[in-house]
């Protein structure tokens, strides 16, 4: 007959492999084709507005509006775009046209152009939207210069800016989780290209293979991450001569966050389970452990940027970090 203690034990067990705690920070569980997919189209800016995304193809010179499907819902002309971000209200786009400085444009639902103006540095690649301002890529090593994240007031005026490591050999799109960046790598061969997570101060939070979410094709390993996009809950992340489904093709991945195990422990005799997620939720909903029966609440308190708040509504939004302890109820 088993102790209580060996049953607690056998429990404890069950939720790591339930929950995959050797798993890797980022998983690729769904994705699709993008306009164009082929030779006929070059994905590269990604941007989400709440309820769709929108991309960028430098091929085909236009911007489509998509829904998460990759179902076409709007489409118009206008040249190429290496960057894509959402302000809430218009979508901002980045090229690299007058070469090598750039445009940075403000653009209507249709194309138009509301403003615009140059990037504070030469080689711009990548844009995202923290809420107040805008953050451009700049430069990099495979280009002879310094790779910098600048950001930006509307008009374009320098708030701050903070220079990225050599080891970025060429930057691409950059996007804002809520509390940090991060930032894509084109790179130059297989095995080079990463996906690079920064505080918004700079300092290195941590990069990842691209190949190990998005498996290259057996035989072609030229792919090419471009865009990011950051939908509360997942990125999004778009690329040429990718590996969809075991098929060569151009397409837009939905990446999703695998939690770490931080700590277990007991609390009133029963488990409470902590978790580290790369990219922070913002909504939160009960989550159930697979084949244990248990229900799990959100009851973390945290401490960020000098402040803190307890969650303990299974309901609860806008969450700004990224750990979170669960107990059973």
């Amino acid at each position: 007959m088993s102790t209580k203690g060996e049953e607690m034990n056998t429990l404890l067990v069950g939720l790591l492999l339930a929950l995959n705690v050797n798993a890797e920070p980022l998983k690729t569980i769904d994705g699709f084709e993008t306009p164009g997919a082929g030779w006929g189209g070059a994905p590269h800016g990604l941007a989400w507005d709440g309820s769709s995304l929108w991309l960028s193809d430098t091929l085909q010179g236009k911007v489509f509006q998509l829904d998460t499907n990759g179902t076409v819902l709007s489409s118009y002309n206008f040249g190429p775009l290496l960057g894509l971000a959402w302000d809430g209200t218009h979508l901002w786009g980045v090229s690299n046209s007058p070469y090598p400085r750039g445009t940075v444009y403000e653009i209507g639902a249709t194309g138009q152009v509301f403003s615009s103006f140059s990037p504070p540095g030469d080689y711009p690649s990548g844009l995202a939207w923290d809420g107040e301002c805008l953050w451009i890529t700049i430069g990099g090593s495979f280009m002879g210069t310094t790779g910098k994240l600048y950001r930006v007031t509307k008009a374009g005026v320098v708030v701050s800016s903070f220079a990225i490591p050599n080891d970025v050999l060429i930057p691409r799109d950059v996007e804002y989780d809520g509390m940090n960046l991060w930032l894509l790598d084109q790179g130059s061969g297989s095995g080079l290209k990463r996906l690079w997570h920064f505080t918004t101060a700079g300092s290195l939070i941590g990069s990842y293979h691209v190949d190990s979410f998005i498996s290259p094709y057996p035989t072609y390993h030229n792919h090419s991450p471009y865009g990011i996009a950051y939908d509360g809950r997942h990125l999004w992340i778009s690329g040429e001569t990718t590996n969809l489904r075991g098929v060569l093709s151009d397409a837009v991945f939905k990446v999703l966050p695998v939690p770490e195990i931080t700590n277990i422990s007991m609390q009133d005799a029963k488990p409470v389970l902590e978790l580290r997620y790369v990219v922070p939720f913002h909504s939160c909903t009960v989550q159930r452990v697979p084949n244990l029966g248990l229900q799990w609440t959100n009851i973390w308190s945290w401490t960020s940027d000098g402040f803190s708040r307890t969650w303990q509504d299974d309901s609860a939004t806008n969450l700004p970090t990224c750990f979170y302890r669960f107990a059973a109820e």
